[in-house]
C-alpha cells in the first residue's frame, strides 16, 4: 500500500503552515513503519524530506476554483495522463491518499483495508451520522481513475450554477444521481432529490463502499464516532492552526480540542503523535 498527499500551490512551495504540516505528515508515516518509496508526495514544485521526494505535476493540476478539492482535480488529471499515471500509479497497487491535516494515529495493514474494501476500488468514510462522504481520506486502486475524472467533470460543469459544488458534493451526485447535494448538504436533502440525469450511478454505487469512521476520524459527533472506533481511533482528520471561529469552533483552532478540551474531556490523539506536534512547537 502507497500513502499519498497531493499538495499544489500557485506559488510553487508550501505556505508556512503547509510546510510545517508536511513534515510532521512525513516524521509522522515513517515512524509508523512506512517505508520512504512508499510515500507518495505530488506536489508541482521540489521538494525533498528524508528521502521522500516530491513527484512534480503542471500547475494547471491546481484547482483555482476550490483549492481544498484540488487532490481529486489533480488525480483526474493524472490519470487522463498516460505518462504520469504509469510513472506513479501501479495496476496491482492499493492507494491511500488523504489530507495534509489527516493524521494516521495507529497502524493498520493493506490487508486489513483490502479485506474491509471487498471488490470495490474506491473506498472512503462518511460524516458518522450524515449521509455525505468525506474525501479527507479515500482509499483506491488505480482501476478507479475513471471515478476521479467523473468527479471533476461533475465539479466543473455544475460550478457554472452552483458554485458550492466541491468534490464531497460531486462525489454524492455521482454516488446518487442527486443534483441536490451540488448546493444542499444538509441532513434530510438525499430526501428530496433533483436528478442529475445520470445513467452511470448503479454501476458506480457497486464500486464505492464506505469504511469505518476510523479511517477518517474528526470532530462531527465525534463521542458517537469515538464508540464506534472503540476508543482508538487510527487516525485524526483535524487543522492544528487557527480557522474561522464558529459556534462549533469558538477558538477558532480544532488542536485544544484533540488535546482534550471538548464537552467529553476526552484526548482524542496518541502520546506519540502529540510528541510529533511538541517537536515542531505546536504543543508546549
Amino acid at each position: 500500500m502507497k500513502n499519498v498527499i497531493v499538495y499544489l500551490n500557485p506559488s510553487r512551495g508550501f505556505n508556512t503552515n503547509a510546510e510545517t504540516l508536511i513534515k510532521i505528515q512525513i516524521d509522522n508515516i515513517l515512524e509508523l513503519g512506512w517505508k520512504k518509496e512508499d510515500i507518495i508526495l505530488i506536489t508541482n514544485f521540489p521538494y525533498e524530506r528524508k528521502g521522500v521526494n516530491a513527484r512534480i505535476v503542471p500547475d494547471d493540476y491546481f484547482w483555482k476554483e476550490d483549492p481544498a478539492s484540488t487532490k481529486s482535480y489533480t488525480l483526474a488529471k493524472i490519470f487522463e495522463s498516460n505518462w504520469l499515471s504509469h510513472f506513479i500509479f501501479d495496476d496491482d497497487e492499493l492507494y491511500w491518499m488523504h489530507d495534509l491535516d489527516h493524521f494516521q494515529q495507529r497502524p493498520f495493514t493493506e490487508e486489513e483495508i483490502v479485506k474491509e474494501m471487498g471488490d470495490c476500488d474506491f473506498a472512503l468514510c462518511d460524516y458518522g451520522r450524515r449521509y455525505k462522504f468525506n474525501c479527507g481520506s479515500i482509499f483506491f486502486r488505480k482501476s478507479a481513475g475513471d471515478i476521479f475524472k467523473r468527479i471533476r467533470d461533475i465539479m466543473v460543469k455544475e460550478r457554472k450554477t452552483h458554485p458550492g459544488c466541491e468534490e464531497e458534493r460531486a462525489l454524492m451526485v455521482l454516488f446518487d444521481n442527486n443534483i441536490a447535494w451540488a448546493y444542499r448538504s444538509s441532513v434530510g436533502a438525499e430526501n428530496e432529490p433533483i436528478s442529475a440525469g445520470r445513467t452511470d450511478t448503479e454501476e458506480i454505487k457497486k464500486r464505492i463502499h464506505k469504511m469505518p469512521i476510523t479511517y477518517n476520524f474528526a470532530d462531527y459527533n465525534f463521542v458517537s464516532c469515538w464508540k464506534m472506533c472503540d476508543g482508538k481511533p487510527k487516525t485524526a482528520h483535524f487543522n492544528p492552526f487557527f480557522e474561522k471561529i464558529t459556534r462549533s469552533n469558538p477558538t477558532g483552532c480544532k488542536l485544544p480540542f484533540f488535546l482534550g478540551e471538548n464537552r467529553a474531556n476526552l484526548v482524542l490523539m496518541t502520546d506519540r503523535l502529540i510528541k510529533i506536534f511538541k517537536r515542531y512547537g505546536l504543543v508546549k
